[in-house]
Parts: C-alpha cells; structure tokens; sequence
C-alpha cells in the first residue's frame, strides 16, 4: 500500500475534456497528423487542431475509450481532448490513471448516450505527488515502448516476406530466373515463366471447412483462454473462455475477411468470429498456408466495394511456380513467420503483464515511492 500522501480531487480539478472539432472525411486533407475518432486514429490530416503530447477520450461511440499522442493532432467531435495542468500533473500518468478508470465509461444520462462532461468531471480520482507520478509513468510506459518495438519489428518481417514473394512471383525476379524461358499465358494475357501454371483460387483450396462454432462479436471477452480471430483490422478480435469452439486443425492457416478483405495467418488454436470469416487451406496440402497467405495477400479486390468478396476471390486466377521455387520460398518465409508468431506472443505476455499493473499503480495499490528508477525522457517530455 501507499506510503505518502495521495489526494483525492475530482477530474475537473485536474483536467478539463474539450470538445473535439467536426472535420468530415471530405473535407480532411492528406497529411502527418492523426485524426482521432472514439475508436482510435481513423484517418490523417495535414493540420492539427491540438499540440501533443495529449490525451484522447470517447464521447461516442466508444465511450470512455482513452488515447494518447505523443505528437499533435485532431480530435474529432465524438471525442474530447485533455489539456491538463503540466506543472502539477503528468500527462502520461494521467492517461493511464483514465485508462484504468471505468467510471468514463458511464454516464448520469440514459436518454443521451454518451460521455457527459460535467458528470465526468465530478468523478473522484487519487492522484499522487509528481515524482510518484512519474515513476508510475515510466514503469508502464516501458512495457507500452517494448510492445510498440516489438509491433514494428512484426510489420518490418511481414514487409520483408511480401518483398520476397513479389520479388519472386510478381517481377519474377526468383532465383536462377536468368536461366528460365518465359511465355505467353492466354489466361493473364502475359508471359509467366515455362513450367508455371495457373490458376483460380477456387481450385486450390479446400471448399468447406467445419468449425467448432463461431463466437458473435457481442459474446467477447477483453481476456479469455481463446482468442477469437476474424475479419476485422485486429489481428486478435478478441477472447472466449468457451473451449469447445476452439478449432487446432489445418494449422497454420489463413483467415479471409469476407467484407474488409483483411488475409490473416494463423498458426495457433482459436475460435472463428461470427460474421464473414472465412477459414482457408490449401487443397490436398499442395501448397504451404505460407505461400498461400501471401497469394492471397497480392489479390487486387479493390474494384469491388462493400460486397461479399469471397465469391469474387474464389474467381481470381493466380500464379502457380515449380515445386523448387515453392519449397525455396518455403524455406525462407517460413522462419520468418515463425519469429513474427513469437513476438505476437511475446506481446500478448508484455499486455497482459502492463494490464494487471495498471490498475494497482494508478491507485497505489503498489507503492513505488521509494523505487529508485530513471524516469524516461519520454515521461518528462509529456510535461513539456
């Protein structure tokens, strides 16, 4: 428990939530700074509305969804910014004292859903003197900064993977390519290496694959022993604690998102999402999930909107190289996948870890008062 002396203010004393500005999607201009939504970041633009660092809360929508940017940005009218008083307070400590709060995912007002200011700003909070502020900032702004490293490194490999396989099956720039003829294919209306063959997507996969059941969105869980993978832009939609409709066959395998589009690779025990996830194999395990996975990852869909696009990939003519090149890109690919799944891994434990932190520092649960730690640069740059 705490040792020195916490006290307890309301938010308003702290902070106050401003309003965000409408900026229609028509009207936002590419740019470098991020506009924010009560989901997140949702777009660019080429001006911000607040200098960063700051502090993002839903309004509505997402409701109590909390944010921070360390560089400027534009909060959108479903979301409050917090500009607080940096002298006294930190803006990182503050964020993760709102993050672990579920008092701002209330409101007084049934009738008008949504965040309401005033009622917000009456909630009660214990805030600590700011050297203990700090500490508690750096400690899981540590955990946020590994998970963040580790994010890049999992978009460097799979960028590093695409490379390859374009490289090889798009420009045809493959290994010992010098040596091999190229000729017309009717079909594509342009020339393919001799040996290769094409074709649909359709005929290379398994037509049905049997679930164990699949999980609704509304039936997720935050933490669960299954994570539940489907079609939206999270590779881990979420959680069930319901292990019969875990489903461990066919692994590794890839993921289509009927409506987004979105191509996942699987390779561990998970539960299917409801709506419009489609689970995809090789037929007759001809082809590895690796090669298969970025196929379909090279697709172009784009022409056909908001539709049920399964359909139209099933459709879809694809380039079928030898069995030397395929077992080559095997050999590479495969090991990188690997070390992706183990950085994946290695952040769900860093999450999980930061999470059941959270809570205990930002209440004092966990006294950090006498820990002697270097505060991070990035901590006190939040006060700037």
């Amino acid at each position: 428990m705490r040792k020195e002396k916490w006290v307890k203010k309301e938010l308003g004393e702290v902070l106050e939530l401003n309003y965000g500005k409408g900026l229609p999607k028509r009207k936002r201009k590419e740019g470098k700074y991020p506009v924010y939504g009560s989901s997140g970041v949702i777009d660019f633009h080429k001006e911000p509305l607040v200098d960063g660092p700051g502090i993002i809360v839903g309004r509505k929508g997402s409701v109590g969804e909390v944010y921070f940017s360390e560089k400027d940005f534009y909060p959108i009218d479903t979301v409050y910014y917090i500009e607080n008083k940096k002298d006294v307070y930190n803006t990182l400590f503050i964020y993760y004292m709102l993050k672990s709060s579920k008092s701002l995912k209330e409101s007084n007002d049934a009738a008008v859903p949504g965040l309401n200011r005033n009622y917000a700003h009456t909630r009660l909070f214990h805030i600590p003197p700011l050297s203990t502020q700090r500490k508690i900032s750096t400690i899981l702004f540590d955990y946020d900064e590994l998970i963040e490293n580790n994010t890049q490194r999992i978009e460097l490999l799979e960028e590093i993977a695409q490379l390859i396989y374009r490289e090889w099956f798009v420009s045809f720039m493959f290994p010992g390519h010098e040596d091999v003829e190229m000729v017309y294919n009717e079909e594509l209306d342009k020339e393919i290496p001799e040996r290769w063959d094409v074709e649909k997507v359709n005929d290379i996969i398994k037509k049905r694959i049997r679930t164990n059941g699949k999980v609704k969105k509304s039936d997720y869980l935050e933490k669960g022993k299954v994570p539940c993978v489907d079609q939206s832009e999270d590779y881990i939609g979420g959680y069930t604690n319901n292990e019969n409709v875990k489903f461990d066959k066919y692994l590794p395998m890839v993921v289509f998102g009927d409506h987004t589009r979105r191509v996942k690779y699987v390779d561990f025990p998970f539960a299917c999402g409801a709506d419009g996830t489609k689970l995809i194999y090789s037929l007759n395990n001809e082809f590895s999930s690796e090669f298969l996975y970025f196929t379909l990852k090279n697709v172009d869909l784009k022409d056909h909107s908001y539709s049920r696009h399964f359909k139209f990939l099933k459709d879809k003519l694809v380039i079928i190289p030898e069995d030397e090149i395929l077992n080559r890109f095997d050999e590479i690919v495969k090991p990188i996948m690997k070390e992706i799944n183990i950085l994946r891994d290695l952040n769900q434990n860093l999450r999980e870890t930061r999470d059941m932190l959270l809570p205990r520092l930002v209440t004092g649960h966990i006294d950090v008062s006498d820990l002697d730690i270097e505060i991070s640069d990035s901590v006190v740059e939040a006060e700037a």
